[in-house]
């Protein structure tokens, strides 16, 4: 998702979209989405999502990065790696977000 266009037509035509978290325009992105679903009277459950690369402080629902895609209307946090994955930082993840 790169343009203010394909993301007003996410916004009215699709239950969701996923952009880079570290795009420039970010913010006008989600808002021009956010503000086409509203238009087209779309009230159905919406999947606003971001991936940014493997950072496990992002784990953390108070870290203020979380907290700014929160505001923007932000529901889904993707992180991805691009080498090959640390086994122990992913069972850390794991048990961190393991309801029990």
């Amino acid at each position: 998702m790169n343009s203010v266009g394909l993301a007003e037509i996410a916004g009215a035509r699709t239950d969701g979209m996923n952009v880079r978290s570290d795009h420039p325009d970010l913010a006008r992105l989600f808002a021009a989405a956010h503000g086409a679903r509203e238009a087209a009277g779309r009230r159905s459950w919406w999947d606003a999502s971001v991936w940014a690369v493997w950072d496990e402080a992002l784990l953390d629902p108070a870290h203020p990065q979380r907290r700014h895609w929160e505001e923007l209307g932000i529901n889904r946090l993707i992180l991805v790696w691009f080498d090959r994955f640390d086994v122990d930082a992913l069972q850390r993840a794991t048990s961190r977000l393991a309801v029990g």
